[in-house]
């Protein structure tokens, strides 16, 4: 299968309030699933985790669109390196998106980049071609989207949000 030609726009503002929930609604548009993260330490047990009582109750919460839970060393954005010679694993929660989950993810936090702890790890919206729409980077507060040139222009105005192409090396 060939996939469309999408290009990296990083997002310039993080989105927050009705911003926030525009880019959440619109990346439901061609979005069918989503993805975060639970990074425990690194000498973890197999029920440790760095979730916070916040997150615990999301995972809870979200539970009924849960597809899969997985141990991985990255995931859209983000690759684990070694502490200590002693290689990382991370939980990837991934999870169904359709009206209901896309309204608790609104309700869990009003901006972007609080897609850390007390909340779960970098939130990401993945297109049904497994492509993520979105990728976030919390801790760097870096966000961005990848976008067929058609999907640029109405992005914005339905989401007003300003997007700046990375320029390819």
């Amino acid at each position: 299968m060939i996939r469309p030609s999408r290009e990296p726009y990083r997002i310039v503002n993080e989105p927050r309030g009705p911003q926030y929930r525009g880019l959440l609604r619109e990346g439901a548009r061609v979005s069918d699933r989503f993805l975060f993260v639970d990074i425990p330490e690194p000498f973890y047990r197999e029920h440790d985790t760095s979730f916070g009582p916040a997150a615990k109750r999301l995972v809870e919460e979200l539970a009924p669109h849960l597809i899969s839970l997985t141990s991985d060393r990255s995931w859209p954005g983000t690759r684990l390196g070694e502490v200590h010679g002693v290689k990382s694993y991370a939980r990837i929660y991934r999870y169904r998106l359709d009206a209901e989950s896309l309204e608790m993810l609104e309700r869990a936090t009003d901006h972007l980049f609080s897609w850390q702890p007390p909340l779960p790890l970098d939130l990401c919206l993945l297109r049904p071609d497994g492509e993520a729409w979105l990728t976030t980077i919390a801790s760097e507060d870096t966000a961005y989207l990848r976008l067929a040139p058609e999907e640029v222009a109405p992005l914005m105005d339905r989401t007003g949000m300003d997007l700046q192409r990375y320029l390819r090396h």
